[in-house]
């Protein structure tokens, strides 16, 4: 394949950018320009030092601080992102053990990971701002983000619906009250080249006008051989009325495509006793000739924002997130331990939308001894999946990994369009955290939901219909010993919506009943100044879903999950800084379920995942930051019957960041190289299906600010 052309819009800006680049090398200081405010700003907003517990939007939690949360929670910065170029939401998350990504960026499963073992829910796991999306296949521009929170465990009465594993909350960049200009180049292995433009500040009579607009585009070679092509563009805007009455607007848009990327391998159809021998990482796998996957993501969202009195302030918000999804896409089925394979071909469309509204007031008052805080609100969601009536699933022939044919496909498939589920929820949730004296508190919660699920044919019959209206209660008890400590014990309930089953088994496309979960957790919270630290105890328990011995995806019986979960992080001096976290799954197994796998491993769950990262500023350049860093996971089964067992593996990075100026403008420079040992191994995607590891990859980018 000839190396990949960088598009006219790729081109395009990055004229730009190195166009301004030039112009700040030559550029005097201007007389009006306050280089000094503008400098300082600039760096702080790079610093990984920046605050560890940003207030978290908690759905009906309510904005509070993450120490004073009874629930594991994690949020990652801006800064963060930027620091070690993260391009994916599994590379976001990687100082945290307990999140696994399941899959590789540049496939079809690109946003999936898993959270203590367990897989998020597909569409109502992932919020912007709060709201659920839909974005499975997108990879959502972590450039539109100015933090992105993980709830780990139940979220069904903070968010609704939605699988045990947990909920990722992306918060859009908002308007910066000084002026705010950077620009930023950069290349991934092989030759990915990136483009990024951040721009923020405010206008009108009084500043009353804010504005942040971010542009991005990547397009070039992969490390596997493939392409990649991304232009991405958010927007934010707000206006202050009144002095207690705000306005905001949100729009995310994004277009990415890949080619020649090989989508993953199964062992539904292998017959050794044993899986084939890890081979190198930087082989090229050979996809089929036309192989392509399109996402198209579209958000647009705006709200009001309500200062009421000192202690109470209210909120509205309403959205609309799309997703259009085109692939030609294969997958490999290997049929012996020499890499002979089969590859099945996906031909299709799909498309997801939801529709939400959400207002919610959030106030605090006393009664007598008593303080309360108290969260209440109302929100309704609709979520609708069309689906492709002539979607082609079919073998296209055999392969060697060793000795590839060159299998062609040409789609003469004419997409056919149809409603192929619609999901409603109506809920109305109220939450009071009620404090006795200084160190005692308890949350007491609930949320009434009105769900209602209905399947259709190709014919737009009716062929399923599901309806319920539960009440998910949350209760936690909270013990704040010191300002800066706090221990809790909470119990969550929750229920998922039906899955809408795969194309690869033998009822694709059906969609099933809504799953119920329970988790109790116990934890501890610390602040110590110059070190962090949190350890949850979790039990779990989840209605099973799995695929049977004819291939058919069933829910039946229940998986429990027991646990420890436990991050800390350390500034050593004012030079070195250490973050560790580590998972313990004690439990992760089949409860009365069939007898074809009562009692085996949950797939894709490893006994033990850990994560470490040290980093060290330099005495004699301070500017000058580099860090090392290493995570392991441990075996996984990766079907439920545990046939075949995923090995262990430990990857390494290594990275740093240099500030210097150009023209008395702020100028970093981030190199970063991953799985430094070029280690081989593979991840889990979902039941009997993997996908190679990344091999040794570099990352380097150039940031200006002005």
């Amino acid at each position: 394949m000839s190396p990949a052309r960088p598009s006219p819009a790729s081109t395009l800006l990055a004229a730009a950018i190195l166009s301004a680049l030039a112009g700040a090398a030559r550029a005097d200081d201007d007389a009006d320009r306050p280089a000094a405010p503008t400098k300082a700003t600039t760096l702080d907003s790079v610093q990984v030092t920046a605050a560890r517990h940003p207030p978290l939007d908690g759905g009906a939690l309510g904005s509070r601080p993450l120490l004073s949360t009874p629930f594991s929670l994690v949020s990652i910065n801006a800064a963060d992102l930027v620091e070690r170029q993260a391009n994916s939401i599994g590379s976001a998350f990687a100082l945290d053990a307990a999140v696994k990504p399941l899959g590789n960026t540049y496939t079809i499963h690109n946003t999936r990971v898993a959270i203590r073992g367990l897989p998020l829910d597909e569409t109502n796991g992932y919020k912007v701002n709060g709201l659920a999306t839909y974005n499975f296949g997108a990879e959502l521009p972590l450039e539109a983000f100015e933090q992105i929170d993980l709830l780990k465990g139940l979220s069904g009465f903070l968010y609704g619906f939605g699988a045990p594993g947990g909920t990722i909350n992306y918060v859009t960049k908002k308007p910066t009250d000084a002026r705010l200009l950077s620009a930023t180049l950069g290349i991934h292995s092989d030759s990915l080249l990136s483009q990024h433009v951040d721009l923020g500040g405010r206008a009108g009579a009084g500043e009353r006008f804010g504005y942040r607009v971010n542009l991005a585009h990547e397009d070039g070679e992969l490390y596997n051989g493939g392409e990649l092509e991304r232009t991405a563009a958010s927007a934010s805007f707000d206006a202050r009325l009144t002095d207690r009455l705000t306005w905001t607007a949100d729009a995310i848009y994004q277009d990415r495509t890949t080619r020649d990327t090989v989508q993953g391998f199964s062992t539904a159809y292998y017959t050794g006793d044993a899986l084939p021998p890890l081979f190198d990482p930087e082989r090229r796998l050979q996809a089929s000739d036309g192989a392509i996957l399109e996402s198209r993501y579209r958000l647009l969202g705006t709200g009001l924002r309500w200062d009421l009195a000192p202690d109470w302030k209210a909120s509205f918000d309403v959205g609309h997130s799309e997703n259009t999804r085109r692939f030609v896409a294969d997958w490999f089925y290997p049929t012996d331990a020499d890499w002979n394979y089969d590859v099945w071909m996906n031909d299709s469309r799909s498309f997801g939308q939801f529709d939400h509204g959400q207002a919610l007031v959030q106030g605090r008052f006393e009664t007598g001894a008593v303080r309360h805080e108290i969260v209440a609100g109302g929100a309704w969601q609709r979520e609708t999946r069309d689906f492709n009536a002539t979607q082609v699933w079919t073998r296209i022939g055999s392969s060697n990994l060793y000795a590839p044919t060159d299998l062609g496909y040409v789609s003469t498939m004419v997409p056919q369009m149809y409603r192929g589920a619609e999901y409603t929820q109506s809920a109305l949730f109220l939450s009071d955290t009620l404090s006795f004296g200084e160190q005692w508190s308890v949350l007491a919660g609930a949320r009434y939901t009105r769900y209602r699920q209905v399947s259709f044919n190709p014919a737009g019959q009716a062929t399923s219909r599901y309806e319920k209206s539960p009440l998910t209660p949350t209760v936690a008890l909270i013990w704040t010993p010191t300002a800066r400590t706090t221990l809790y014990a909470s119990y969550v309930e929750s229920l998922e919506q039906g899955a809408v089953v795969g194309s690869t088994y033998a009822n694709a496309n059906a969609v099933l009943d809504p799953l119920e979960s329970e988790q109790y957790e116990l934890g501890l919270k610390v602040d110590g100044g110059h070190w962090q630290g949190t350890v949850a105890a979790f039990d779990t328990r989840r209605g099973a879903a799995y695929a049977n011995a004819d291939n058919v995806y069933v829910q039946d019986g229940t998986v429990r999950y027991r646990g420890l979960d436990a991050s800390a992080r350390w500034n050593i001096g004012s030079q070195w800084s250490l973050d560790g976290s580590a998972t313990w799954l004690e439990r992760a197994e089949y409860e009365r379920a069939a007898a074809a796998v009562e009692g085996h491993r949950a797939e894709g769950a490893p006994r033990w995942q850990a994560a470490l990262q040290l980093a060290y500023r330099t005495r004699t350049l301070p500017d000058l930051r580099w860090y090392a860093g290493a995570r392991y996971a441990g075996a996984v089964a990766i079907d439920a019957a545990n046939r075949f067992e995923l090995p262990a593996y430990t990857t390494f990075v290594l990275g740093g960041a240099w500030r210097t100026e150009v023209g008395d403008r702020p100028l970093t420079v981030r190199a970063a190289i991953e799985n430094l040992a070029d280690r081989r191994y593979v991840q889990y995607v979902q039941s009997t299906f993997f996908f190679p590891g990344s091999p040794r990859t570099f990352a380097l980018s150039a940031q200006l600010d002005f």
